[in-house]
C-alpha cells in the first residue's frame, strides 16, 4: 500500500478521498472504535485501492500513533491507540502553558502551584495510562490476526472447491441481457463491464441486471469499418477493446477512436482520433499509463500531475499491423503483431526482444511468470516458456480451434481458458495442454473472455445481446447449474 500510495501524486489522490468507497470496493470499509483503539478493514478488489488508504489517512490525526497497517487475505487491517481525553486535556494545558510563556505574561505564584499540581496528577498516571492502551492495541491487533487467518483459511478453502469444479467442469450459469450487440466484456472484482456495438460501455454488478453507469462513444454507427470476424465488417462505433483500473476506464473503437472515462461515468475526458483510421484499436492501462495500439502504431498517454488530464507523452511506428496487447509479467507490454511476431516493450514503447512465434496473425497474448500463451488467426494456440537471456522460447505444448483465437484467459485449479470464432469457450489443463471441457453455443460474434482475479467466475459474450457468466465458487448468482 505504501508503494502504490508514493507513484501517485497529490492531483491523483486528491480526487480519490472524496470517491465513494463502493466506487471501488465490493463492500464499505468497516471501522471499529473501542478500548482507545482504532480498527478500519475492507475487502480489497487491487492491491492498489486508493479509497481504502484515504479512509485510514483521514483518521490518522485521531491517533496517539501512526496505524500499524497490514494486509492478509485480501484484508486490510489499521490499528493506533487513540488519545484518550486526560490526555487531551494534558496537552491542551502545555499549549495555554506555553502560549503565555511566549507572550511574555507571568502567573501568580498560587496559579503556577495549582498548575504544577495538575501536571504532576497527569504525569502520574500517564505510565498506567500507557501501558492499559499498549494492552488494548496488543488485544486488538491479536483479535484482527485471528479474523485475518480465519478468512485465509475460507479463501483457502474456496479456492480447493474452485480448482475441483474447474476440473469437473461444474459451473452455476446466469445471463445477462442487453439492448445491443455485444462485443466485448472485462471484469474487475464484482465490476462488470459491457462493450456493445453502437450505444458504448455499460457497468453492471455481478448478480445484477441493470446497469449502473453508461459511458457514451463519438462516431457513426451506421459508418462500416473491416473487422476480423466473418461478417467483414462492423460498426466504427462498435467496442473492440477495454481496460480498467479501477478509477479510469478506457474503449477502442473499431474505427481506431479512444475514449477514456472516470470511473463514476459522465462526458469523457479524453476522446482521441486514430492514428492510423479504419483499424481496430487495442487499450491497455500498466501502472498508471494508457497505451492505445492500431494500425502500425502505438501511443502513451499519461495523468498529468500539474493538469489533472492525460496528456500523450510517447508513440512509436510498428513493422506490421497490431493484431492484439497485453501486460508482460515484468511490466511492460506484450505486442501482437500481423506478421506472426510478438513483440516484448518497455513502459516507455522501446523494442526489448521480438520472437516469431505463428505464421500470421498474433491475435491473442497472455502472460505468465515464465513466458506467455499466444493465440493465431489460424487457430492455434501455444503456450511458450522463456529460456533466459537470449536463448529464445521453449514450446511447451500447441493446441488448436477452427478459428480466429480471440481470447485467453486464467482459471482455477491450473487452467487456461481460450475463445475462439469457431463459437467455442474450451478449457485446457495448464501444465499439460490436454482438454477439460468445451463450453459450446456461442457465435462467430464471439469476441473476448475474461476472468476474476480467483479464478472464481468466467463471463464470455458472443451470444448476440447477452452475456453469459460461469460461476465456478459454488456460490449461486441467480441461474442454474450447467456441467
Amino acid at each position: 500500500l505504501r508503494h502504490a500510495l508514493s507513484r501517485r501524486s497529490p492531483a491523483q489522490r486528491q480526487p480519490l478521498a472524496a470517491t465513494a468507497p463502493e466506487m471501488l470496493l465490493p463492500s464499505a470499509p468497516q471501522v471499529a472504535l473501542g478500548r482507545g483503539s482504532l480498527a478500519i478493514w475492507a475487502a480489497l478488489p487491487v492491491l492498489d485501492a486508493p479509497a481504502t488508504t484515504a479512509v485510514v489517512t483521514q483518521e490518522i490525526g485521531l491517533l496517539r500513533t501512526p496505524p500499524r497497517l497490514a494486509l492478509a487475505s485480501g484484508i486490510l487491517l489499521a490499528a493506533g491507540g487513540l488519545r484518550r481525553r486526560g490526555q487531551l486535556a494534558r496537552d491542551g494545558r502545555r499549549r495555554r502553558c506555553a502560549a503565555r510563556c511566549a507572550a511574555g505574561a507571568a502567573g501568580s505564584g498560587k496559579e503556577e502551584a495549582a498548575e504544577s499540581e495538575d501536571a504532576t496528577k497527569g504525569e502520574s498516571g500517564a505510565a498506567s495510562s500507557s501501558k492499559a492502551i499498549a494492552e488494548d492495541d496488543s488485544a486488538l491487533l491479536a483479535e484482527l490476526r485471528s479474523r485475518a487467518n480465519l478468512l485465509k483459511a475460507e479463501e483457502e478453502e474456496q479456492a480447493e472447491e474452485v480448482a475441483f469444479n474447474w476440473q469437473e467442469g461444474r459451473a452455476m450459469v446466469a445471463s445477462l441481457a442487453v439492448d445491443d450487440w455485444v462485443r466485448r466484456v472485462t471484469i474487475l472484482g464484482d465490476d462488470l463491464f459491457v462493450g456493445t456495438a453502437s450505444s458504448g460501455v455499460r457497468r453492471y454488478r455481478v448478480g445484477e441486471q441493470s446497469a449502473r453507469q453508461r459511458y457514451e462513444v463519438g462516431g457513426d454507427p451506421m459508418q462500416a469499418v473491416v473487422a476480423d470476424h466473418p461478417a467483414g465488417s462492423d460498426p466504427e462505433t462498435s467496442v473492440t477493446s477495454l481496460s480498467f483500473d479501477g478509477r479510469w476506464l478506457a474503449a477502442g473503437l473499431a474505427g481506431g477512436r479512444l475514449h477514456i472515462w472516470a470511473a463514476e461515468g459522465g462526458e469523457p475526458v479524453l476522446e482521441e482520433a486514430p492514428a492510423d483510421p479504419g483499424f481496430n484499436c487495442f487499450v491497455l492501462f500498466v501502472d498508471g499509463h494508457l497505451f492505445a495500439a492500431g494500425g502500425k502504431s502505438i501511443r502513451r498517454w499519461t495523468l498529468s500531475k500539474d493538469t489533472g488530464k492525460f496528456e500523450r507523452d510517447a508513440s512509436t511506428k510498428l513493422s506490421s499491423r497490431v493484431h492484439s496487447i497485453s501486460q508482460s509479467s515484468a511490466g511492460g507490454l506484450l505486442v501482437g503483431l500481423g506478421d506472426g511476431t510478438l513483440e516484448v516493450r518497455c513502459q516507455e514503447l522501446k523494442l526489448v526482444q521480438d520472437f516469431n512465434v505463428h505464421n500470421g496473425p498474433v491475435s491473442v497474448v497472455a502472460a505468465y511468470d515464465r513466458g506467455f500463451v499466444t493465440g493465431a488467426a489460424s487457430g492455434q494456440l501455444v503456450r511458450w516458456n522463456l529460456r533466459g537471456g537470449d536463448e529464445g522460447l521453449e514450446e511447451v505444448w500447441r493446441k488448436s480451434h477452427s478459428g480466429r483465437i480471440v481470447g485467453a484467459a486464467f482459471g482455477g485449479g491450473d487452467t487456461l481458458i481460450s475463445g475462439a470464432l469457431d463459437g467455442t469457450v474450451r478449457a485446457w489443463d495448464f501444465a499439460t495442454g490436454e482438454s477439460k471441457f468445451n463450453i459450446p453455443g456461442h457465435k462467430a460474434w464471439l469476441g473476448s473472455i475474461c476472468t476474476q482475479a480467483n479464478g472464481g467466475l468466467l463471463v464470455t459474450d458472443g451470444r448476440d445481446n447477452a452475456v453469459y457468466m460461469y460461476d465456478f465458487r459454488g456460490s449461486n448468482i441467480g441461474a442454474e447449474e450447467e456441467e
